[in-house]
């Protein structure tokens, strides 16, 4: 782990750390609370009462299983008879990451598919893929391939495949626009990185400059109310009730 992860690690509380790109209020208080955190804390960070926070949790029980949310170790490596080199990769970047058991399959096939990546950025990708899961069938592939792109094109590297990335989306409607953007956004957080936004011929439709835009607003938006969470709803949805 670098100076610059530790500094991110301490740094990053649950009150301002990124919302993931398609996570929703009951996505987020599961996790926080599968990560340790106690009910009162989980409220603390989401800005609700522990009313609406215990709300939040039964209404995930039917979503989420128990076994998704223990963490992984060497012990549930075994049980669940994954492959030694999977293993030891999960193992030498636990103590960075923390993986959960149901990010454990996404982080080595990420890992698989791009060795040179950091465990931070591997385990973004990795919860992003398991929030797909959480979509509707007919949803799953084409948002799954959005993020596909995202990881051969790696936007948060530079301007120049931010903007690769941005041409290469073949969006359906609005919602598209405003999940790649907010994916953009979310994976440059991660990164620890703040990219200058490109002055570029528009493709059909102002395709790229339109998604610039939106991440500029996003950085603008968490920039101005850096100590509290910004419950962004899920792309294509109704605003999620607070």
């Amino acid at each position: 782990m670098t100076p610059a992860d530790e500094s991110r690690m301490n740094e990053t509380s649950p009150r301002d750390e990124p919302l993931l790109p398609g996570e929703d209020e009951v996505d987020r208080a599961k996790r926080l609370r599968a990560e340790g955190l106690t009910v009162r804390q989980v409220a603390t960070a989401l800005d609700l009462s522990e009313r609406q926070t215990y709300r939040l949790l039964s209404r995930g029980r039917e979503r989420f299983s128990r076994s998704n949310f223990e963490k992984w170790s060497i012990w549930s490596s075994r049980k669940n008879n994954e492959p030694a080199a999977m293993a030891v990769y999960l193992f030498e970047t636990d103590g960075e990451a923390g993986w959960m058991q149901d990010e454990a399959a996404w982080a080595w096939q990420v890992h698989c598919l791009r060795p040179e990546l950091d465990p931070w950025t591997v385990d973004a990708f990795a919860r992003i893929y398991k929030l797909i899961d959480n979509l509707d069938e007919d949803d799953r592939p084409h948002r799954a391939r959005l993020v596909d792109l995202a990881l051969q094109h790696e936007p948060w590297v530079d301007a120049e495949r931010r903007h690769r990335y941005f041409r290469a989306v073949q969006a359906r409607n609005v919602g598209d626009l405003e999940y790649v953007a907010h994916l953009a956004w979310y994976l440059d957080q991660v990164a620890g990185r703040d990219l200058p936004l490109l002055e570029l011929e528009p493709i059909v439709e102002d395709q790229v400059g339109t998604l610039e835009r939106m991440v500029e607003r996003m950085q603008d938006d968490f920039d101005r109310d850096e100590a509290r969470i910004k419950l962004i709803p899920e792309p294509g949805t109704e605003g999620s009730k607070r």
